[in-house]
């Protein structure tokens, strides 16, 4: 549905993040059927690593569930159900929740805090560097997770202030509620 769509589309960064929407042709199974054009989100090439990150466990849930209800043939589906996840732990989440809106601030502030946008270029680069690969145990995940928190710490800080100014201004956009929401893992399910 549109609804869904722009759930989706508010969840990948409502054209803000680092994804551009392309035109991609989809081949049917049943070989009598044309093939049809559909939109697909692709990495910018600026957001682009040269090892992939593995996807979260909501996002490969709503591909798998999807492939389940298109009847996408078995082969496939065992290739998501088999697909390499990562989960970031609670903590994470949060203070990436408080690191989006000191993000958010420095972006619109960038005229008055011109380094800001180059510290959160190197904190961009730091995230994507200690997150290309998946963790299959404890010690390395408690290593992911002290490291990304050490990134995100100083503009969680800077958002926990901004977050708190907002508030007492009564200033809660609601695209952002819901796309930190989403972050959290408590929107409905798509």
């Amino acid at each position: 549905s549109i609804e869904d769509y722009e759930r989706l589309y508010l969840s990948e960064g409502g054209g803000k993040g680092g994804y551009e929407e392309i035109v991609v042709t989809c081949v049917p199974y049943d070989e009598t059927k044309q093939p049809i054009e559909a939109v697909a989100y692709r990495a910018l090439p600026s957001h682009r690593l040269i090892n992939d990150a593995p996807p979260s466990l909501r996002y490969m849930t709503i591909l798998r569930s999807g492939a389940e209800e298109l009847g996408i043939r078995e082969c496939y589906r065992r290739f998501l159900d088999e697909h390499p996840t990562h989960e970031s732990s609670k903590m994470v989440r949060e203070l990436f929740v408080f690191n989006l809106y000191g993000t958010i601030f420095v972006r619109f502030a960038k005229s008055s805090f011109p380094f800001l946008s180059k510290v959160l270029s190197i904190q961009d680069r730091l995230l994507y560097i200690i997150n290309f690969r998946s963790f299959n145990s404890l010690v390395p995940q408690l290593l992911w997770d002290t490291l990304s928190c050490m990134v995100l710490l100083p503009g969680a800080s800077c958002g926990c202030c901004v977050r708190l100014v907002m508030s007492l201004k009564g200033n809660n956009n609601p695209g952002l509620l819901q796309f930190i929401q989403a972050i959290r893992g408590e929107e409905k399910k798509l």
